[in-house]
């Protein structure tokens, strides 16, 4: 019986840790990220333009003095050339079409 109870006692203690780091985290990110838009402001005095704008709403942190932004890759607009050597093998190895024959 009280090994349960102190095992009981031990969880609830783990599970009440775990959930105050969990909300430190999430308050150190929104803290970052107010410091990286404060950082971004500073750098473009006045009015932002759209494209500035775009950046701000894009601007996933610092590299040193120099801003990072997120980007979407699309598979569509990524091309990636074959070498030749493997160009000339599959055109080697592909089957004749009879019906032009």
């Amino acid at each position: 019986m009280e090994k349960l109870i102190l095992l009981s006692l031990l969880s609830t203690l783990i599970m009440a840790c775990n959930s105050n780091k969990k909300t430190d985290l999430g308050e150190d990110l929104r803290k970052q990220h107010e410091e990286n838009l404060r950082k971004f402001d500073s750098m473009h005095s006045g009015e932002l333009t759209k494209e500035q704008k775009r950046e701000r709403d894009n601007l996933a942190g610092f590299a040193g003095k120099a801003p990072v932004f997120y980007q979407t890759d699309s598979a569509q607009n990524v091309i990636t050339p074959l070498p030749d050597s493997i160009s000339e093998k599959m055109q080697k190895s592909a089957v004749p079409d009879k019906r032009k024959q």
